[in-house]
């Protein structure tokens, strides 16, 4: 049949399939059955594929030179709704956009140029549409259509309605407007075929809504909006938006209130933005009832909108409301997933773990994650990421938690319920935290366990305790403050005191005093005293790190309250931290008073364990006054206590201690006038080292590790091995930088000082000595200001500074001399009949000081 150059019996392939077609169709009504049958019955199964490719090219040329018919050649449909003239940021969004579309033309796309703008209710992706339409009509000069598509509201609008109004745009008749989607569907793609015609569909509900009004030509391009991902529709460029910078939102609300305001009350600007949490819809309602009222301040917004109670209310500007906006997509959610959303709006904290959602509302982690998906298809939570524990994590915009928060209180009576459960839950993953980080904390049960495990919390605890505890801590702490919030007390007091040794080890100061403050208040609600004299304790601890006075007078109020109640080993418990911060204070006399009193104590109760850190304080103390016979005796005393009770970190410690006593400080170190040192162990003090490095680094014990590592280098650097020293000096410093110990960082400063004069970069020693003052005048640490000026005086006296040199050194005297420190009368002694000059420099300078009072972290309770 095939003849007449490539023609069928003379006629045009298009031709012939229309005269079959007619034949087929005719005999498929007849009763002959498939088209594919009727094929292979007439002409074999060869020419079935090429028949009917043949049929389709005839049945599409058909609808186009139809629909050609119909629509007039000047007909330029121009749906586009204005462009905003204050449209501001979104740059990199834009560019990408108008990359993509102006580059499909060029390139002879095959498919269709398509891009889904996905993101919540008020995040400006209509703007940003309409915007980037109007940006690009030039590269589509046969016309746009828009529509909005309703796809967040309750009744979103039919395909089959917009096709119409799309073809009538077209300009074809209402008569020869097909019935039915895809018929529809069919003529509206044949009336855009091969024209360059962008197409915005704005605020689509789904793929199923959008997808026939997808144009079939490469030569048109589509631009989608929607709350949903539409991450189902095939080659499609999806760009999810989220809320502005703060430069951008600033810009906007300056776009719209005016910019002169926004530039005479620039702190008042920041937190308005802040206040609508970058949501650009947010911004600009205010930026527009400022806009109203010219005589008013940015300030008078800013007390507007700090209660969360009326904040949503607040935002509204004519017939633009944030809060209907946001909640359009809520209703038509399932009756589970409206819950869930609700129950989120309970938590004080936006960002939610997975296991958080699962604990609230008694969910596995399996229905908590499909709830999590459905309110993100809905706008109403931003898509998760995974932290550094495996845990998924959401997070949800504070205008949409207080929404959520508002339902919640509404619809859900028995919320406050839920967030017992979720608090209680919190309570045993910190406590199983801590408990396998060997903190003193409370153990959790068999019934606790399973419970972690059914929620899904339990695996990233037990595969790393301390970095679970690291990214959760956040949020324990918002966990205090809303069972204080709601009456909870106990449940207060029992969070804050699970997680004492975790703020103290990882030296989280802020949030240790503002946790332990409530959760004292609860106790002192709860009329408990006990409860009471424990938290004073403990925030007595946290105050040592800067606020000596605070801990003193915290530490007076503990042993007050354990008095009253006739709790010995309280007493002594709280006595044995006051002697620490008295130390700290250069108070030796006081320290050593406080330490005799534990030990009377412990004594008594035959409570060993106490008494051997009881014992271990007095001998720093006995270091410190240079009675080293004694603080070995008492150090090694300590050591056989603490191994048989199994107590590692506190053997490290007491490790640590011995060495320094081995190696002479104190009295030893001192070596001025030519008096040597008694007792210089340094070999065995290295080995003590070595041990307490390694004991601090099985237990995770950054801060033991790096206070053992600083000893070492005074120790190396005394010997002369400086490489070594300085390695040790830098190690400790990033481990106390880590954990956030000033006290640590600052003399660990003060040891790399100390390397550098010795190695004769004594402009950069004189530097960091100046550093370690503001340091150790912050931290309120006499001692260590003593120590700082007789090692400065060293480094003024080898510049040549004589007279500044001994400025310093009688400072040092001073501090010494009110610390009751035995240094004091030897540097005094010293500089009454100082040797020559050179001799006193260089006596002086092989010297190295005690690094006795860094501290410790004290121990549990």
């Amino acid at each position: 049949m095939v003849g007449n150059g490539g023609r069928l019996g003379g006629r045009s392939p298009l031709l012939w399939a229309g005269a079959a077609a007619t034949t087929m169709f005719t005999a498929a009504a007849a009763g002959w059955g498939s088209i594919a049958g009727i094929g292979a019955f007439q002409l074999g199964s060869a020419g079935v594929a090429s028949m009917i490719a043949a049929l389709l090219a005839y049945r599409e040329a058909s609808n186009r030179n139809e629909a050609a018919a119909s629509v007039p050649p000047a007909v330029r449909p121009e749906g586009l709704p204005g462009d905003i003239a204050d449209f501001t940021g979104r740059g990199f969004e834009v560019q990408q956009l108008v990359d993509l579309f102006s580059r499909a033309p060029e390139h002879n796309a095959r498919a269709v140029v398509i891009s889904a703008l996905s993101g919540k209710g008020g995040v400006g992706k209509t703007r940003l549409a309409v915007h980037v339409a109007h940006l690009l009509k030039r590269g589509y000069p046969d016309g746009q259509l828009y529509v909005n598509l309703r796809g967040a509201e309750a009744e979103a609008l039919d395909a089959t309605t917009v096709l119409s109004e799309f073809l009538v745009e077209l300009g074809v008749p209402h008569s020869a407007i097909p019935e039915g989607v895809d018929a529809r569907s069919r003529r509206y793609r044949a009336a855009v075929a091969d024209r360059r015609m962008l197409i915005v569909l704005d605020n689509a509900r789904d793929e199923a809504q959008v997808r026939p009004l997808l144009p079939g030509s490469a030569s048109c391009a589509v631009l989608i909006t929607s709350r949903s991902r539409l991450a189902g529709l095939e080659s499609t460029t999806l760009m999810a938006l989220d809320v502005l910078d703060e430069e951008d939102a600033l810009s906007l609300l300056a776009s719209t209130a005016g910019p002169g305001r926004v530039a005479a009350e620039p702190a008042e600007a920041r937190l308005i933005v802040g206040l609508c949490g970058m949501l650009p819809l947010a911004v600009r309602v205010v930026g527009a009832q400022l806009a109203g009222r010219p005589s008013q301040s940015l300030r008078w917004s800013v007390e507007r909108l700090a209660d969360e109670r009326t904040r949503l209310r607040r935002l509204r500007a004519g017939d633009i409301e944030v809060r209907a906006s946001l909640a359009l997509s809520y209703p038509r959610q399932a009756a589970p997933v409206r819950q869930a959303f609700r129950l989120l709006g309970l938590l004080k904290s936006a960002d939610i773990p997975a296991w958080g959602l699962a604990a609230l509302a008694d969910l596995t982690p399996a229905e908590a994650e499909d709830r999590c998906e459905a309110l993100i298809d809905a706008g109403l939570l931003d898509p998760p990421h995974v932290d550094a524990a495996g845990q998924l994590r959401y997070r949800m915009h504070d205008l949409l938690r207080l929404l959520a928060q508002e339902l919640a209180e509404s619809e859900e009576p028995d919320h406050p319920a839920f967030v017992l459960r979720l608090l209680g839950t919190e309570l045993n993953a910190a406590r199983h935290a801590a408990e396998l980080l060997d903190h003193d904390v409370t153990p959790v049960d068999a019934a606790a366990r399973a419970q972690l495990l059914r929620v899904g919390v339990a695996q990233p605890i037990a595969a790393d305790p301390c970095l679970w505890l690291q990214i959760e801590a956040a949020n324990l702490v918002l966990g205090i403050e809303q069972a204080h919030q709601d009456g909870q007390w106990e449940l207060a007091c029992e969070l804050a005191v699970a997680l004492t040794d975790f703020f103290d080890t990882e030296s989280r100061w802020e949030e240790w005093e503002a946790s332990h403050v409530l959760a004292l208040s609860a106790a002192r609600l709860l009329a408990d005293p006990a409860r009471e004299a424990d938290l004073l304790w403990r925030l007595g601890r946290r105050y040592r790190h800067g606020q000596p006075a605070d801990a003193l007078a915290a530490y007076r109020d503990a042993v007050a309250v354990h008095r009253r109640l006739g709790d010995r080993s309280g007493e002594g418990r709280v006595l044995l931290e006051a002697g620490v911060v008295h130390r700290e204070q250069g108070d030796l006399a006081e320290a050593r008073h406080a330490y005799a009193e534990c030990i009377t104590i412990f004594t008594e109760l035959g409570d060993r364990r106490y008494k051997a850190y009881a014992l271990r304080r007095l001998a720093f103390v006995e270091t410190d006054q240079a009675e080293i016979a004694g603080a070995i005796g008492h150090f090694q005393e300590c050591i056989p206590i603490l191994e048989e009770l199994g107590d590692v970190r506190w053997l490290g410690r007491t490790l640590r201690g011995l060495s320094i006593a081995q190696r002479g400080e104190g009295y030893a170190l001192l070596d001025l006038g030519g008096i040597q040192a008694e007792q210089e162990r340094y070999e065995e003090a290295s080995e003590c080292l070595q041990r307490c490095i390694a004991h601090f680094h099985t237990l995770g014990d950054d801060r033991g590790r790096a206070y053992a590592l600083l000893d070492l280098s005074s120790l190396d650097g005394r010997c002369g091995r400086f490489a070594e020293a300085v390695s040790e000096a830098e190690r400790g410093l990033a481990l106390c930088e880590t954990v956030r110990d000033r006290r640590g960082t600052t003399w660990a400063a003060l040891c790399l000082a100390d390397l550098a004069r010795e190695q004769g970069e004594l402009a950069t020693a004189m530097s960091r000595y100046e550093a370690c003052r503001d340091g150790f005048e912050a931290l309120g640490d006499h001692v260590g200001l003593a120590q700082l000026m007789l090692r400065r005086g060293i480094a003024e006296m080898r510049l040549g500074q004589n007279e500044t040199g001994g400025e310093s050194w009688s400072e040092a005297v001073r501090l010494f001399s009110a610390a009751g420190m035995p240094q004091a009368a030897q540097l005094e002694r010293w500089l009454a009949t100082p040797p020559p000059a050179a001799r006193m420099r260089d006596g002086i300078g092989r010297l190295h000081y005690p690094l006795g009072s860094l501290g410790e972290s004290p121990p549990g309770r």
